[in-house]
C-alpha cells in the first residue's frame, strides 16, 4: 500500500491507497473461500485444506 505508513515519507495517511488494499485483500479472500468450494466450508473441511495450502510452501 502506497503511503501507508505516515513515517515512510513524512506525510499522513492515504486513505484511499489503504482502501484499495483493504479491497484488494477482501476479493482474494473471496476467491479463496471459493476455492474451497461450499461444502467444505459448511464441514468445516476447509480449514485443513488451507493449512494444507499454507505449509505446502515449506520444504522439510
Amino acid at each position: 500500500m502506497a503511503n501507508a505508513n505516515p513515517t515512510a515519507d513524512g506525510g499522513g495517511y492515504d486513505p484511499e491507497a489503504i482502501k484499495a488494499g483493504i479491497l484488494a485483500e477482501v476479493s482474494d479472500l473471496k476467491e479463496t473461500a471459493k476455492s474451497f468450494g461450499f461444502q467444505a466450508i459448511q464441514d468445516g473441511t476447509w480449514f485443513a485444506k488451507f493449512m494444507k495450502s499454507c505449509l505446502s510452501s515449506y520444504s522439510l
